[in-house]
């Protein structure tokens, strides 16, 4: 047996009304706006989960340091680069020296090899800007790619950066290079930005933090993050 549905007679409802009703009633509006206040609840609103994306990521604290004397680097080690592809370094140096300026770099496996490493860095300090090169092959310059400068601990001397690095390294001709971006601030007024290459000899399985030539003082503290795929 089939159910009637009785339609009022023409005139007792109008297209309008059965359009506020809906605004101000309507299922799909209550369900994602509980006070029918015009404004959608962003908390209603559902969220696609990274897994049924093909992808889940987010940042995993591989290690943290902190100096409780000077030291003239800091090691991290036991890493996975080609695993881990890349890293994040984040920084808070001292400078031990109450007279000397002094710039820190990361060098990787402990490979001093000067002519592996190549870098460009553009410094502020003060209001006085200047910049320095070093190509792949050199035979005088720094076995480490600069992350930043600051002037003596008088008055301050303190170093705040971080690094990307690419880990897992591009391959160009015969050779594959790691990659680093970086920003600084010297809480002296010096900031800057710089970028390098290592040939890559091996999978990086260590990290060192060096000073070019100022030690890294007591009190520095490193955070290094990977991807967690």
């Amino acid at each position: 047996m089939s159910k009637k549905l009785k339609v009022p007679p023409q005139g007792e409802i109008s297209l309008n009304d059965v359009i506020k009703y809906m605004e101000n009633t309507g299922i799909l509006n209550k369900k994602y706006d509980a006070d029918l206040d015009g404004i959608i609840d962003l908390t209603k609103i559902p969220l696609i989960p990274p897994s049924q994306l093909g992808f889940s990521f987010a940042w995993e604290k591989v290690a943290e340091v902190t100096t409780t004397t000077s030291v003239s680097a800091i090691s991290l080690t036991g890493l996975e680069g080609d695993t881990d592809k890349i890293y994040v370094l984040i920084g808070i140096i001292f400078n031990p020296s109450t007279t000397l300026g002094a710039t820190w770099g990361i060098r990787f496996n402990s490979d001093t090899t000067i002519s592996n490493y190549t870098y460009l860095e553009w410094r502020n300090s003060a209001g006085t800007t200047s910049s320095y090169v070093q190509g792949y092959g050199s035979t005088a310059g720094n076995a480490a790619i600069p992350i930043g400068a600051t002037g003596a601990t008088s008055p301050i001397g303190v170093l705040f950066f971080i690094s990307y690095i690419y880990a897992e390294g591009v391959t160009f001709g015969t050779n594959t290079y790691c990659l680093v971006l970086s920003h600084s601030f010297g809480h002296d007024r010096t900031y800057e930005n710089s970028c390098g290459g290592w040939v890559k000899q091996a999978e990086i399985t260590e990290i060192d933090i060096v000073g070019l030539p100022i030690y890294v003082g007591a009190g520095s503290k490193f955070w290094l993050f990977k991807p967690k795929w």
